[in-house]
């Protein structure tokens, strides 16, 4: 019934707050069986229209319970995969501190915590770079009007008036601009697979300018 209830609270972004004080109650350290089960009840209830003061608890638990030195590797590591997933529904759900923490995990002695955290660390370099540490932001990440901190107010949402990437399939296509290539053919989604390959060759680009 809770699994029912959380992928109904994600995929209609329901808002029923008792739930997340309720699954608070299986994050205990006796119960590490079965957290896998209860970690995917928690990332499927999450979304960005939940308030991120009802979650802050649960991943306070998570960091606790199951994100320090002294536990298991394999539970570490589900941990840090959770909170990536988590933060992917909801950006604002841990503060500075809490990101400060995890990240340090970089240099833990396990590999498989190792990944999990750069995994973490990649995610925060796309969205926000300005949330990690200097030392973790990475020598090509850049901050642009889509990432700054500034911008992560809850609530927000950012409007696209275009196809991002657009133009560089119009240029791919021999197109003046974006808008030429909209008004004189639809995009198939064979179009928007060139799309993410134009723009993966674009960063690309950037990569070996800054070298």
């Amino acid at each position: 019934m809770m699994r029912l209830i959380s992928r109904m609270i994600g995929r209609h972004q329901l808002l029923i707050q008792p739930f997340y004080p309720f699954l608070l109650r299986y994050l205990q350290s006796h119960e590490k069986d079965k957290i896998g089960e209860i970690f995917a009840m928690i990332i499927e209830s999450c979304h960005d229209m939940v308030p991120p003061e009802e979650i802050k608890p649960i991943l306070e638990k998570i960091i606790s319970n199951f994100i320090t030195e002294y536990c298991n590797n394999k539970h570490i590591t589900i941990g840090l995969n959770a909170i990536r997933e988590i933060l992917t529904r909801m950006p604002l759900a841990l503060d500075e501190s809490q990101i400060e923490y995890l990240v340090a995990f970089r240099n833990f002695r396990n590999s498989s915590v190792v990944n999990a955290t750069k995994s973490l660390i990649n995610y925060f370099r796309d969205v926000c770079p300005q949330l990690l540490p200097k030392k973790f932001r990475g020598r090509f990440t850049k901050d642009d009007g889509d990432n700054r901190k500034e911008d992560f107010v809850f609530g927000r949402s950012k409007l696209n008036y275009d196809i991002d990437g657009i133009d560089l399939l119009a240029k791919h296509l021999g197109y003046e601009d974006g808008k030429s290539l909209t008004i004189n053919r639809v995009l198939t989604d064979e179009d928007f697979k060139t799309i993410k390959k134009l723009k993966i060759k674009e960063a690309l680009k950037h990569v070996v300018k800054d070298k």
